[in-house]
């Protein structure tokens, strides 16, 4: 427990430039950065000023049937099995009536 404390209080001090010092977020960091920060019920406003923030790129809220989604991309982040291994997350938050109801993740390679 003291280990995930310190490690997310590292990643929200690290703020946008989460590799500066060579430290590689993982997706449990990530998970527990958006827990604590983005409470459900956020505006997509909300949500897209802390991605801009950190520097994490993302599009314009998309409407998907009844709710809109807005997707952003966390960068060189520690994905897959290994530790060392490098990719990209992913992730939809998912609003209905503009307020946060979830979201969900997906790992990808790195970028070319």
């Amino acid at each position: 427990m003291a280990k995930a404390l310190i490690a997310l209080l590292l990643v929200l001090l690290a703020g946008p430039a989460f590799a500066a010092e060579g430290a590689h977020p993982s997706r449990v960091q990530i998970e527990q950065l958006l827990s604590s920060q983005i409470p459900s019920g956020s505006s997509a406003a909300t949500v897209a000023r802390f991605l801009d923030s950190r520097g994490v790129a993302h599009g314009v809220p998309e409407k998907s049937g009844p709710s809109v989604i807005l997707t952003g991309t966390f960068k060189d982040v520690a994905v897959g099995a290994k530790a060392s291994e490098r990719g990209r997350l992913q992730v939809r938050f998912s609003f209905l009536q503009d307020r946060l109801i979830g979201y969900s993740f997906l790992e990808l390679p790195a970028a070319p």
